[in-house]
């Protein structure tokens, strides 16, 4: 008796001290820290800075990212939590890869993370994730209920059912695996399309029509390199398909009022030059659809 009253005291006064144990926090600093080391990354400079600051402000949304910027990992948003006390701060980030890029190429890349955020989609991503993952495992776990039951109601051998049970396992859990993959890929592709034409979209309402056009022409550029290589099919990919893209932009100029025969053939004076001589060409050969007649294709 004197034994369970003591374990009881025990117990108590280890829940009550643990109780005022806070989670300790993290400075911001230490966080920005932690995130450069993760991502190789360093404090953007002022000229990027600016560029963000100023497509938060264009596109309605609250400047609260720290910008960095990195020659080893891709664009990226992130966040992360002081603590994991409830309600703790958040510190957001938003990583550039720069290596390479004209501030064209990243203005666009700003753009398509912002639109990444203004959607939602770090979020909708982990709770799909978690929803198919979920769903595998529910028809896992329902073969081995139904093998069970139907080795039960034959009354086959323990070993034969045990087997079979364990094939219906396997089998149920592999399709899973690759249907959850499969679908969480598809949802992906949604996923970047959505930022896509948020970038298009917010550039062309600030007249950064160069920006547009050598985004869809890097777009271009990259499914011509495409065409005759051996690539994975559309299906495995996290994105869309380079030609899509292209074409996600030339769709936004037109609903914006543009023509695309005209603005292609007179292109922005500041537009690069490599680009200017190839955009052309390239746009009437693989987005015939967006030059309706045959006269704009042949000019």
């Amino acid at each position: 008796m004197k034994t369970n009253i003591f374990l009881r005291i025990v117990y108590t006064s280890s829940i009550f001290a643990f109780s005022l144990i806070k989670p300790t926090e993290l400075c911001p600093q230490d966080i920005l820290e932690i995130m450069k080391k993760e991502h190789n990354a360093q404090d953007a400079d002022q000229t990027i800075k600016n560029m963000v600051s100023n497509a938060l402000t264009q596109c309605n949304m609250p400047e609260d990212f720290s910008v960095l910027t990195s020659s080893t990992t891709s664009d990226r948003t992130s966040a992360r939590i002081r603590s994991l006390e409830r309600n703790a701060p958040m510190d957001k980030f938003l990583i550039l890869n720069t290596t390479n890029r004209t501030l064209n190429d990243i203005d666009y890349a700003i753009h398509h993370e912002l639109g990444h955020i203004q959607h939602n989609h770090n979020a909708k991503k982990i709770y799909y994730k978690g929803q198919k993952y979920i769903e595998g495992i529910a028809a896992t776990l329902s073969s081995l209920a139904l093998t069970v039951y139907g080795g039960a109601r034959y009354e086959l051998p323990i070993t034969y059912n045990a087997l079979l049970s364990l094939a219906a396992m396997g089998l149920t859990g592999t399709g899973s695996y690759y249907y959850g993959k499969s679908a969480c890929l598809k949802k992906s592709r949604e996923f970047e399309k959505e930022a896509d034409i948020f970038a298009y979209q917010h550039l062309i309402r600030q007249e950064k029509i160069t920006v547009v056009l050598e985004a869809i022409a890097d777009r271009l550029g990259t499914h011509y390199g495409q065409v005759n290589n051996i690539i994975r099919p559309p299906a495995k990919k996290t994105h869309p398909e380079a030609l899509e893209r292209a074409r996600y932009g030339l769709q936004e100029l037109k609903n914006h009022g543009y023509s695309i025969p005209d603005l292609i053939n007179n292109l922005p004076p500041d537009i690069d030059a490599g680009i200017a001589e190839h955009l052309p060409d390239a746009a009437k050969k693989y987005c015939p659809e967006f030059f309706s007649d045959k006269k704009a294709l042949d000019k």
